[in-house]
């Protein structure tokens, strides 16, 4: 939101590239976060990474959209944590409130990247290799933008990547707090 002179307070409208930027600064700050916290999870906070991710499993299964998102958010809120640094865990919380709940629900769409990624993550966690863990956290959250990106592309939000690289950061309307669409 934005102040403008006698209009009262605007809908800011956002880019391809505030999209990547939140995406990337999540990353960094995620990746941070789990690194921190590969050095203080037990062996029990393993078995329970383990257990939400099969969680997370039975629940795609089930076609329980609404539980697999839970969990996913449990499975980084857990390791956000368990990484004792909560400036940082509440720069990552402000971070992810800037994009509307959707745009998280819909990288769920690409779950098995996402059981894989946090299958991997968390054997780097049980063995606790800071940087295994940092980098894949990282890639982890950063397809998970190349895929919403990605799909909003196909949905016509921005032209596609040739044409992009012609008119790049193309301008779309932000979704606005009443209607939560376009």
């Amino acid at each position: 939101m934005r102040l403008l002179p006698r209009r009262g307070f605007v809908v800011n409208s956002f880019k391809k590239g505030d999209l990547y930027d939140i995406f990337w600064a999540q990353a960094i700050i995620g990746g941070e976060l789990a690194a921190r916290a590969a050095m203080k999870m037990s062996k029990d906070d393993v078995v329970r990474l383990q257990r939400l991710i099969a969680d997370q499993q039975m629940a795609q299964a089930a076609g329980d959209q609404d539980k697999v998102a839970r969990l996913g958010h449990e499975f980084h809120c857990t390791i956000n944590l368990a990484a004792e640094s909560p400036r940082l865990a509440l720069l990552l919380g402000s971070l992810t409130k800037q994009l509307p709940h959707r745009f998280y629900a819909s990288i769920e769409g690409q779950l098995n990247n996402t059981f894989e990624y946090h299958s991997i993550i968390t054997d780097a966690i049980r063995m606790k290799d800071q940087e295994a863990v940092r980098s894949l956290m990282f890639r982890h959250i950063m397809s998970g933008a190349e895929h919403l990106l990605e799909s909003l592309e196909e949905a016509g939000t921005w032209k596609p990547s040739a044409e992009a690289l012609e008119e790049p950061d193309e301008e779309v309307p932000a979704p606005t707090a009443k209607s939560g669409k376009r």
